[in-house]
């Protein structure tokens, strides 16, 4: 699916996912929508399911409010009409149209949207002109790069 998605978003990444630091159970724990919802997993569990990593962002504001506003979203369930509908947004982007995400749920998300809430949930600077139903892995990386988060670090 990750070729996919970067063939048809024209992206170097096809996932976002947040790291953080749990100070309960001292581990670095990543957050993320996949085909299983909305979780949360140890980031050596993470890597061992043989994610490649393509950048690891260090944001330029702290997430700390966002992050707590996510564990309310925990076992929601990923958003794969809403992912699909993305199309229609990307389509419209090649026509030079700004159309927003037909088929995006109230109820379910996916990988990029998940980010984007988190972000807007710890009122990131300059988050509000992202759009969750329409944001991409890879407007993601863009908007971390023009935004002036600290140490983009391209591990790939």
């Amino acid at each position: 699916m990750s070729g996919l998605i970067r063939w048809f978003t024209k992206s170097k990444v096809s996932h976002a996912w947040l790291l953080f630091d749990d100070t309960f159970f001292g581990l670095q724990m990543v957050l993320e929508a996949t085909e299983v919802g909305f979780r949360v997993l140890p980031f050596a569990n993470f890597q061992a399911e043989g994610n490649d990593i393509v950048a690891v962002v260090q944001p330029a504001a702290p997430l700390e409010d966002g992050l707590k506003d996510a564990a309310q979203w925990l076992g929601e369930s990923y958003d794969f009409v809403g992912l699909f509908g993305t199309s229609f947004v990307l389509l419209g982007r090649w026509l030079h149209r700004k159309w927003k995400n037909p088929l995006a749920s109230p109820h379910a998300m996916f990988c990029s949207e998940a980010v984007t809430r988190v972000l807007q949930a710890a009122n990131y600077p300059g988050s509000e002109a992202l759009v969750p139903a329409s944001t991409t892995p890879q407007d993601l990386l863009d908007f971390f790069s023009r935004t002036g988060a600290v140490g983009a670090l391209p591990l790939k």
